[in-house]
């Protein structure tokens, strides 16, 4: 039908005088055309609703509930495109923060011995320093006469392959009465790098005192305890608050999955 048509016979049909059939053909024509349903709802605006048919009604009924229908299909789709988004946010950040242990390399993972003074900072704080990292000048302001260096040692890396991150686990403990310095070491990568490699390796010798000694290289008074190096592969989340959960005894019994490295007076 027409829209000329089904316009000039929408008074007759809001005033209940066309028959069914015509009936049925004005409601399948206004269920699609837009145009003609805004003029009959102008038309039937003013009309009484105890005066509209049932018919009438009940199209306008269906209209609305596809109104409503649709609706809440695009909040539904909205609200998956936000989920979508929040969970490979998630993700992203979940393979930044994870670390994937690198296995232990004996050809390129080692401890090494070197010489340090103490030397006092601007703040006051005594830090031992390594002796072939001062140059001259330095060599001959910081020792002093009669100064004698003291071994400590380090753990050295050059690396097959970059990493992300170098950690290190000490902790003083009692064992059997007696006081063990016991350290644990560990290189990392993440697990996005792990999955997009970087462009360029990184070839570089890392070495690090991590956590040996605690706190006693920030005092002059520094003296020598028992001490064992471990590599122990740590991967995960958080993994400095999950070492510091440990008793001393849990602590100490990472032994079991580690490599001893070094173990000495240092």
């Amino acid at each position: 039908m027409k829209c000329y048509i089904v316009k000039d016979l929408l008074p007759g049909y809001i005033d209940g005088l066309t028959c069914e059939e015509t009936n049925a053909e004005i409601r399948e024509h206004l269920k699609g055309c837009q145009d003609c349903r805004r003029v009959y709802g102008q038309m039937s605006a003013a009309m009484p609703q105890d005066l509209r048919l049932p018919e009438d009604k009940a199209l306008d009924q269906d209209i609305d509930f596809l109104k409503r229908l649709k609706g809440k299909i695009r909040h539904r789709y909205a609200a998956v495109a936000a989920a979508t988004g929040l969970t490979l946010l998630a993700l992203a950040a979940f393979a930044g923060k994870y670390q994937i242990a690198l296995p232990y390399d004996p050809e390129h993972m080692e401890t090494e011995m070197y010489q340090a003074v103490p030397v006092v900072n601007d703040n006051g704080v005594t830090q031992w320093t390594d002796v072939d990292a001062l140059n001259f000048e330095e060599t001959g302001t910081v020792i002093k006469e009669g100064q004698e260096p003291i071994d400590l040692v380090r753990f050295v890396v050059r690396e097959p392959e970059p990493y992300d991150d170098f950690r290190s686990y000490g902790r003083t403990i009692l064992r059997d009465g007696q006081e063990v310095r016991v350290v644990y070491y560990c290189y990392t990568k993440s697990l996005k790098n792990c999955l997009v490699p970087e462009e360029k390796a990184r070839r570089v010798c890392w070495k690090s005192t991590g956590d040996i000694y605690g706190m006693r290289l920030y005092r002059a008074d520094y003296t020598p305890v028992m001490t064992e190096h471990y590599y122990l592969p740590m991967e995960g989340l958080w993994l400095d608050y999950r070492f510091a959960r440990l008793s001393d005894r849990e602590f100490d019994g990472q032994r079991e999955n580690a490599v001893l490295v070094w173990n000495g007076m240092n």
